[in-house]
This record gives C-alpha cells, sequence and structure tokens, in this order.
C-alpha cells in the first residue's frame, strides 16, 4: 500500500456491492474491501463502507484515509503477497486440460466468457488485439491476457512481457485493467486467482472461489490460462514441449 502513504489526496474511482476503488496520486489504484480476499491491491475492511459515491472527498494523512465520514486506519506492515508457486515439471498438454476442465465445468453452472469463442481457433492470438476488448473496469479482454501472465510468471520458465506491450496496455485500456496486469506480469494477483494459476500449472488444489472475482472476470482469467500458448509477443518460454 505505499500509494497511500504518498501523504497525497486520493479519490473513488467507482464503486460495487463488494468495494471502492480508490484513484491515488501515483499509477496504482487501492481497493478497499469488505471481503476476506487478500491481493497485492487490496486493502481488507472489517466493516462495509455506506453511503459512497464518486464525489466522496478522500483525504490520506499520516496513515490514516478520511472517506467521507469514515476513518480507516491504515495497518502496519508490507502489503500481502502470495506464497511462492510450487516448482515441479508441467508440459503444455497438461496445463491446458487443467485450465479447459476447469472452463466446462464453469460452462455447466452458467459462467461463461464472452469471448470463449476463441478456444475453437487454432490461429495464433494477437495480445494487442484483446487489450480494452469488451465493456466495464476491467475488459474481458485484459481479464483474459491478465491471466495469461499470471500463469506464466507463476511458472517463472520465461521473460517478462515486453515493456512494449505493457505500456501499450496503459494507453489503451482502464487504469484498474492496467493494473492488474502490471500485477499480474511480475506473478501477483488476487489470492483466489494465484490458487487457480497454481493449480493450472502444477495441479495444486484449487476452489472454484475465482468464479466469484468480479462478475465474470474470474472465467475471463481462467480462459487466459488455457489459451496462453496461443498468445504471441508476450515473450518466448523455453520448457517442456507437448
Amino acid at each position: 500500500m505505499a500509494s497511500l502513504s504518498t501523504g497525497k489526496n486520493a479519490r473513488i474511482m467507482g464503486t460495487t456491492s463488494r468495494g471502492v476503488f480508490l484513484q491515488t496520486g501515483s499509477t496504482w489504484l487501492v481497493f478497499l474491501s469488505w471481503e476476506p480476499w487478500r491481493g497485492p491491491l487490496t486493502l481488507n475492511l472489517e466493516e462495509r463502507l455506506e453511503g459512497l459515491d464518486v464525489q466522496e472527498p478522500v483525504l490520506l494523512n499520516r496513515g490514516v484515509i478520511r472517506l467521507g465520514e469514515h476513518q480507516i486506519v491504515l495497518p502496519p506492515g508490507a502489503a500481502w503477497e502470495p506464497s511462492p508457486p510450487p516448482r515441479a515439471l508441467s508440459f503444455p498438454d497438461e496445463r491446458r486440460e487443467r485450465a479447459r476442465a476447469l472452463l466446462e465445468e464453469a460452462r455447466r453452472s452458467g459462467r461463461v466468457s464472452t469471448l470463449a469463442h476463441l478456444l475453437d481457433l487454432t490461429v495464433p492470438l494477437q495480445p494487442h488485439s484483446l487489450l480494452g476488448l469488451g465493456p466495464g473496469l476491467t475488459p474481458s479482454g485484459d481479464d483474459l491476457l491478465a491471466g495469461a501472465l499470471l500463469v506464466r510468471a507463476r511458472r517463472g520458465t520465461g521473460p517478462a512481457p515486453p515493456e512494449e506491450f505493457l505500456a501499450a496496455a496503459r494507453r489503451r485500456t482502464t487504469t484498474l485493467a492496467w493494473n492488474l496486469m502490471a500485477l499480474a506480469a511480475r506473478g501477483l494477483a488476487d489470492e483466489r486467482l494465484v490458487s487457480l494459476a497454481d493449480h493450472v500449472n502444477e495441479g495444486v488444489p484449487c476452489d472454484r472461489t475465482f468464479l466469484d472475482w468480479g462478475a465474470h472476470s474470474g472465467v475471463d482469467v481462467l480462459l487466459g490460462m488455457a489459451l496462453e500458448d496461443r498468445l504471441v509477443g508476450l515473450g518466448d518460454e523455453s520448457g517442456p514441449a507437448s
């Protein structure tokens, strides 16, 4: 939460049923959440903040956020980071099978990505064509790309994505979507998505809480993990081939 310790003011960028997004003086956002899930952008609150809108003043001062009539004391210590990923040999066909199995489970429960048709294509996919694709704070194309970046970064076997790609993302999509992609490229994300990535990579146990990450964002992220090896230009990877 370094962006909250700058002493500068912030503004409410958006409100949801699960929390409030703050735009700070830096390029990073903060999510004030009343859910239990941890993440690199998330500050978990014990109680829901009621009666807020985007016009509400937000003041940052000496470890305290004053947001309308609410006062939040920032906890001491470093921001949450996920545990190191499990390290085991995995093959692309195994990863695709695990991701597709979860996508089929999600489909049976009525959770389908608007970009699900990409699974039926056989041609390489261009990441730039997916930037900003779809409505909302995190368009589906960006969630897909975040999933691909995260699953690759958690494997630790390939280079970081080109700076040019992340620069293009910053220009072409929302601030929140860019934040999530930039963090995913470093192996950082909401703990539900980290667990999902480790399952796809290594087969470790995974519950289905990732489906509750956003309205459809969780299944979009999973789709990106299924399509990861077809996305060209995210950095070549060496390792076992299918």
